[in-house]
């Protein structure tokens, strides 16, 4: 199980997870959390063959590419979400169902420039 852990600081990506089938009752991936990565989490389906793969308590801030990437030919069942100041917040290639989620997008302040220029 991969629940409850934090990955800082990665020059690549933070997670590289298979997420569960929206069927399966066990949620093996919940509660983590990746920042100041290039991509939070790079998701693949959890099974060949799914049309549907769940996420569950994830965050995903400061990222310097994607906080949430997901892969393969299946929609996204996401609660409690929270991406907060990524370049892109979340990147699909199908479907996407959120819940009880938050996406705050990118600011200017996390731009070093910017932040100098500020005073």
């Amino acid at each position: 199980m991969r629940r409850d852990n934090v990955v800082a600081g990665s020059d690549d990506v933070g997670w590289c997870a298979v997420m569960e089938d929206c069927d399966s009752v066990a949620a093996n991936f919940t509660g983590n959390m990746a920042h100041s990565c290039i991509t939070g989490v790079w998701s693949q389906a959890a099974q060949s063959g799914a049309t549907c793969q769940q996420m569950t308590d994830f965050q995903a801030w400061k990222n310097s590419a994607i906080g949430v990437f997901t892969s393969g030919a299946a929609s996204v069942r996401a609660q409690r979400l929270a991406l907060t100041d990524n370049y892109v917040g979340i990147s699909m290639w199908y479907a996407f169902v959120g819940t009880l989620s938050v996406f705050v997008g990118f600011v200017l302040l996390s731009v070093c420039s910017a932040a100098q220029s500020v005073g």
